[in-house]
């Protein structure tokens, strides 16, 4: 029996794999890559609002643009975004992959979800008649389900630039071999300080760790209110 499924295509990354090795059939497929307001970004006071379309390569550009516009230590998140995409995958999945599809697919050894994930993004998805905003750290529910409706599309992505006083983040990938490989697991990581030096707040993420991106509550709640210095 030959169960059929429908998608919504941008760079087909995803898809492809299950047709050719999964034996899945698309009854239907709605190409979207071509959808300007898809793979549009601008810079808010306070975040990046980057389309779900943007391809891959292009997020490149864009988080080397966001470093230069919100200056090195409100930049971080644009250095960690860039850093898990050099090694994402091979230039030509770059070429065609798109955050939307990376995030929809809800891999749980993606390298960019833990940090989408750490930096508290928020998606926002459009349904018909309504607006979702959706924050990822309370996206990934269990292994490839998310919270996204099921009437609704990823439209954008909001990654707040981080704050220039006591705010570090950083990201890790760990693979067989550096280039164009799986990860074995990834890592995203924010921690904000008072001036004092104890922790305000964390986000450690996990990728390879379980079925989903997790993050680890118990050495969150450990740290918050910690110094930072013993």
């Amino acid at each position: 029996r030959r169960v059929l499924f429908r998608s919504i295509i941008g760079g087909s990354t995803e898809t492809q794999i299950e047709t050719k090795f999964k034996g899945l059939n698309y009854s239907t497929s709605v190409y979207v890559g071509d959808i300007a307001e898809l793979r549009q970004y601008s810079f808010k006071d306070d975040f990046l609002e980057v389309g779900g379309n943007v391809v891959l390569t292009d997020l490149e550009d864009i988080s080397r643009e966001a470093m230069d516009h919100y200056g090195k230590a409100r930049g971080q998140p644009f250095a960690a975004v860039l850093k898990q995409l050099r090694y994402f995958a091979g230039r030509q999945i770059r070429n065609v992959g798109t955050p939307a599809g990376n995030l929809a697919t809800a891999s749980p050894i993606s390298d960019l979800n833990p940090v989408f994930v750490a930096t508290r993004a928020t998606l926002v998805a459009e349904s018909l008649d309504k607006t979702h905003e959706l924050p990822m750290t309370e996206f990934f529910k269990r292994y490839r389900v998310t919270s996204l409706p099921p009437d609704a599309v990823i439209a954008r992505i909001r990654i707040p630039a981080a704050n220039p006083k006591g705010e570090y983040i950083r990201a890790y990938k760990q693979a067989k071999r550096k280039d164009d490989d799986i990860a074995i697991g990834n890592a995203a990581m924010r921690a904000s300080l008072k001036d004092d030096n104890v922790v305000e707040s964390c986000n450690l993420v996990n990728g390879g760790m379980a079925p989903v991106t997790i993050m680890a509550k118990k050495a969150e709640e450990y740290l918050t209110g910690k110094s930072w210095s013993h």
